[in-house]
């Protein structure tokens, strides 16, 4: 699959015909952790649900982590037909771990540099 890859300081983007997946730092931890930023978004156009092309962004995604050493928090907001049970799997399977700190009412995972994908 053909991707575009945009990287800056702040931000990496992809993007390939069946989707997108994008990156920021975070603004509440970059001065105390620079090397923590946040997952913006993985998104795969509904009718490519299934085929493996969200797999597919995450590999690229993790390769340039590791590549970076960036360690990556995300927050999961299910939507559409994916419940929480379907993202935490998708995510584990791709090197995350559940946080071990307490949120407000949220599911936050977290993947480290080299922990697979």
């Amino acid at each position: 699959m053909r991707m575009i890859i945009t990287e800056s300081n702040q931000d990496i983007s992809i993007l390939s015909h069946y989707g997108t997946a994008s990156i920021n730092t975070y603004y509440n931890v970059i001065d105390k952790y620079p090397d923590i930023w946040w997952f913006a978004r993985i998104k795969v156009r509904p009718e490519h649900w299934g085929s493996g092309h969200g797999k597919d962004l995450m590999i690229e995604l993790c390769r340039i982590l590791d590549q970076r050493n960036i360690m990556l928090m995300n927050e999961l907001n299910p939507y559409g037909n994916r419940d929480m049970n379907s993202l935490i799997s998708f995510f584990k399977a791709s090197g995350f771990e559940m946080a071990d700190f307490e949120t407000y009412d949220s599911t936050i995972m977290i993947r480290r540099p080299n922990n697979g994908c």
